[in-house]
C-alpha cells in the first residue's frame, strides 16, 4: 500500500517541512515588526523632544501640534479628491459651492458657527416673547393678554375664573 494512503493522503515529513518554513517566515516578520516598532518609538521620542524645544523657544506646543494635524488632514482630503474620477471631482466642487464654498475652511466654519448661534439666539428670543404672552407662565408679564377662550373669562373680560351659578 502506498505511504500516502496510510496517512490520509499527506506525507507527514513534507507537511512538517512546509509548516516549519512558514513558522520561520512568521518569526522573521515578528522580528522585523519589533525592530520597526522600536524604530517608530525612537522617532516619536525625537519628535516629542523637538516639540519640547519649540515650546522652550516660545512656540505653543498645542498650537504647533494642531497645525501639523490640520496640515496632515488637509493632505489626506486632497488625496481623496485626487483619487476620484474627474466627473466626481466636479461633483464634489459643486457640493462645496452649494454648501457655501468656504464652509470647509476655518474662517468659513467660524462664520457658519456664528450664523447658527445667531439663529439660536433669535429662536430663544422668539420663544421667550411667546411665553410672555401666556398668563401664569414663568417669565410671563402680567400685562399679557389672557389666552383663555371667552367662555372661561368673566363677562367683564377679567382674568378670574367664572363661578358656577348659585343653586336656586
Amino acid at each position: 500500500m502506498p505511504e500516502a494512503a496510510k496517512s490520509n493522503g499527506f506525507d507527514a515529513e513534507k507537511l512538517k517541512r512546509w509548516i516549519g518554513e512558514i513558522d520561520r517566515h512568521k518569526a522573521d516578520m515578528l522580528s522585523k515588526q519589533g525592530e520597526y516598532m522600536k524604530y517608530c518609538r525612537d522617532k516619536r521620542e525625537m519628535i516629542n523632544k523637538v516639540f519640547e524645544l519649540a515650546g522652550n523657544d516660545g512656540v505653543p506646543k498645542r498650537a504647533l501640534k494642531a497645525h501639523l494635524k490640520m496640515r496632515d488632514l488637509q493632505a489626506k482630503a486632497e488625496a481623496v479628491l485626487e483619487g476620484l474620477e474627474e466627473e466626481d471631482q466636479e461633483s464634489v466642487e459643486l457640493i462645496r459651492e452649494a454648501l457655501g464654498g468656504l464652509s470647509d475652511l476655518p474662517l468659513g466654519q467660524a462664520a457658519v458657527q456664528k450664523a447658527e448661534e445667531t439663529q439660536t439666539q433669535k429662536n430663544v428670543k422668539a420663544l421667550k416673547k411667546g411665553i410672555k404672552g401666556i398668563v401664569g407662565m414663568p417669565g410671563a408679564d402680567d400685562e399679557g393678554e389672557d389666552p383663555r377662550p371667552r367662555f372661561l373669562k368673566n363677562k367683564d373680560g377679567s382674568g378670574d375664573q367664572p363661578q358656577p351659578p348659585a343653586a336656586a
